[in-house]
């Protein structure tokens, strides 16, 4: 930094020059310099390094240039005298801020669950913010009976599946029992050889595919079947070159299905297979389905002088079978069993039986799952509203899972800001949605710590204020009418809000007249099985400028007796001089 000054005080000089006592108190910008707070300290400390034998009646002065380029002279005019034995003179440059910076602002995983209002009965936070759709009741000894928790439909929107959490009992090393198709989605694909280890960690056997023309990224399935229903949680691959150097398999998808005919099959991993040769593990943590068929799709394997092959050594799955335990409902202290000769077709609903009679138990997927009696097609669990499952069977360490959504709108409201001043211009806002079926997301912002909230009003091309009224406390500490609040503005926002996929096309800079803003967002999946999460809140900005002392290589100071002149050797947008004498 270059400092220009000299060593013996002067008189009082008349303020003919733009004098200052506080510096601009504003982050650096295009029109600032630097907070009035390090200003001050920096000045008392060239006064005490300077004149601190001389009297302090020292005074600053400061002059702004624009669009200064090499060789340009600064002047500084006064009908006082200056003396260069009494003058210290600090010019700055203005440092053009970095363009098109791309940061996070959020991130919507567990460490920040905390930074929002939200239902936790509704919304959850495990790696990304999504509608809650896993629930668990235990279970408690009752005489000879191991009885649930009250499950209760009228709390649940859409309930898909009830399971008996019983992994740590069952889960268990399997190799697919039978291989019984493989196929492709072209014609000229045909397989072979299917034979498939028994053994885990013998190769022995492969199953070979063969592709008799060259096609590129041809879609290979190899089709397996249970003898029951499996859950699957974790498979292995081993596979390899076949003869000729073809390459192995790498791309692959793993579909499940209840039927052989995979209508409405289901998608549980897409991976790439890395090695050759040697086992892979694949985890599948999302799957709380059972299936019967699942097929290995081999979507990438490369033709290779008119052929195409594949060896799959072995395929082995982790996973759990669906449990054999018997179940009634009670309700009410009556028992009642879902077996279609307890069904009354007058009343449309169950009679109850006289005693728990296992006997007349019911698998516990047959509780949701669709059947017809009559002209009348339904679901059991529908005809009951609270009720009781109980089993014969020591339960009381396990748990039900309802996998089922009770909300189908969920509103998440940030209870901080982001600071946006490192801004001088937003180039856009990004949510990253993930979603499937007719699962979306709205937004909506507020810049004034959630007071007001506005959206973008596509008929008008506009920001425009929402009238809503969100509490700014836990949802579990508000008060009836405060949920109400709550809960007329979740409709609202749902109706008006910023589609998220549209938020990245806004611009926001006319409308951010602070420095802070704060998003609330309404989740919507009316079905279980549409789905709508983020995980990440992103933008991207053109950082403010800021202003640094000039050296002595970019400039010389002369100074006159009515006059300072300042010498650039640079070009700069923007150069202030500061004047202490």
């Amino acid at each position: 930094m270059g400092i220009f000054k000299g060593n013996k005080q002067i008189s009082g000089m008349r303020d003919e020059l733009t004098k200052i006592s506080v510096i601009d108190d504003i982050t650096p910008s295009l029109y600032t310099t630097y907070s009035s707070r390090k200003t001050e300290d920096r000045l008392i400390e060239i006064e005490n390094a300077v004149i601190s034998d001389q009297t302090k009646n020292a005074k600053m002065w400061q002059k702004t240039f624009l669009n200064v380029v090499n060789n340009d002279s600064l002047y500084m005019d006064s009908t006082e005298e200056f003396s260069l034995d009494n003058s210290i003179i600090q010019p700055y440059k203005f440092i053009e801020g970095e363009k098109n910076i791309v940061g996070t602002l959020k991130r919507f995983d567990n460490g920040m669950a905390d930074n929002f209002i939200y239902d936790t009965d509704s919304i959850n936070f495990e790696n990304k913010m999504q509608v809650k759709d896993t629930y668990f009741l235990g279970f408690t000894q009752n005489q000879d009976n191991c009885e649930s928790e009250d499950v209760i439909t009228e709390d649940f929107l859409d309930i898909d599946t009830i399971l008996l959490d019983q992994y740590s009992a069952n889960e268990e090393y399997i190799s697919f029992p039978k291989a019984i198709k493989a196929s492709s989605s072209y014609s000229n694909i045909e397989a072979y050889d299917l034979t498939l280890m028994t053994e885990r960690g013998k190769y022995t056997g492969p199953l070979t595919g063969w592709c008799a023309k060259a096609v590129l990224n041809a879609s290979a399935y190899i089709q397996f079947e249970y003898s029951q229903l499996y859950q699957l949680k974790s498979f292995e691959i081993i596979a390899s070159m076949v003869a000729g150097g073809y390459e192995p398999i790498k791309d692959f998808r793993i579909v499940a299905s209840l039927t052989n005919t995979f209508d409405n099959a289901v998608t549980l991993y897409n991976g790439i297979y890395t090695k050759t040769g040697s086992y892979e593990s694949f985890a599948i943590p999302s799957n709380k389905k059972y299936y019967k068929y699942y097929r290995i799709y081999l979507d990438s394997f490369y033709p290779n002088n008119g052929g195409n092959g594949m060896n799959i050594g072995g395929v082995y799955a982790s996973g759990t079978s669906m449990p054999s335990t018997k179940f009634l409902i009670m309700k009410n202290d009556i028992y009642y069993s879902i077996n279609e000769e307890f069904y009354n077709t007058s009343l449309n609903n169950y009679n109850p039986i006289s005693e728990p009679d296992f006997n007349n138990g019911f698998m516990i997927n047959d509780l949701y799952r669709s059947i017809t009696i009559e002209n009348e097609t339904f679901r059991p669990i529908d005809k009951f509203i609270t009720f009781k499952l109980i089993s014969l069977e020591n339960l009381c360490s396990s748990s039900l899972m309802i996998n089922g959504i009770k909300n189908g709108k969920n509103l998440v409201v940030a209870n901080d800001d982001i600071l946006t001043s490192l801004a001088h211009s937003i180039n856009y806002f990004k949510m990253y949605q993930n979603s499937v079926g007719i699962g979306s997301m709205k937004v909506v912002f507020s810049i004034d710590k959630g007071v007001t909230w506005k959206t973008w009003k596509i008929v008008d091309n506009s920001f425009e204020n929402l009238d809503i009224v969100i509490p700014n406390k836990r949802y579990t500490e508000m008060s009836d009418d405060e949920k109400s609040q709550y809960n007329k503005s979740t409709d609202i926002i749902f109706e008006k809000g910023i589609p998220s996929g549209l938020i990245q096309n806004l611009d926001f800079n006319s409308t951010l007249t602070s420095n802070t803003i704060r998003f609330a967002y309404v989740l919507y999946r009316p079905t279980y099985n549409d789905f709508v999460s983020t995980d990440k809140l992103d933008w991207s900005f053109n950082a403010k400028g800021h202003m640094k002392a000039m050296n002595y290589e970019e400039f010389e100071a002369e100074v006159f007796e009515n006059q300072v002149r300042i010498k650039t050797f640079i070009d700069s947008p923007l150069i202030k001089v500061n004047l202490m004498a």
